[in-house]
């Protein structure tokens, strides 16, 4: 009986610690793009450097891609640079 406590509050623990990650994971990532959408590709390049990669948007634009591992997780951050080279769209996951 007392394994099967032990084993639930660790459940229990295990789940909330992982929602509050998604949750603190995603107030990040909306202030980032608060900060970001509407700088120029120049300003990004000054402040991570070159992209890990550069593709097309689709719409005229690239779309600059970073991979930063934290040593315990691999983060990309997709900036969408328009065709006046303005960052217009940000997403981020983890890997």
């Amino acid at each position: 009986m007392k394994l099967k406590f032990t084993i639930l509050i660790f459940s229990l623990m295990m789940f909330s610690s992982c929602s509050s990650l998604y949750d603190y994971n995603e107030s990040e990532i909306e202030k980032a793009r608060d900060y970001w959408i509407g700088r120029s590709e120049q300003s990004l390049l000054t402040s991570w450097g070159p992209p890990n990669t550069k593709s097309s948007d689709g719409r005229d634009g690239e779309i600059y891609q970073y991979k930063r591992n934290n040593g315990y997780i691999i983060w990309v951050t997709n900036f969408y640079i328009n065709r006046g080279n303005f960052i217009y769209h940000l997403n981020a996951f983890s890997e």
